[in-house]
């Protein structure tokens, strides 16, 4: 029973850490899309 707590914990956080990732990136990429948008004007 804890095994699968704590195997369920560690996926929960890996998953976590990625979705961070990926906004963070996400967050990145809209940021030089906008400066891009500004030099063009």
């Amino acid at each position: 029973m804890h095994k699968i707590t704590y195997i369920s914990g560690i996926t929960n956080t890996f998953v976590a850490r990625k979705l961070h990732i990926l906004t963070s990136e996400g967050r990145i990429m809209e940021m030089l899309y906008a400066l891009k948008l500004m030099c063009w004007i």
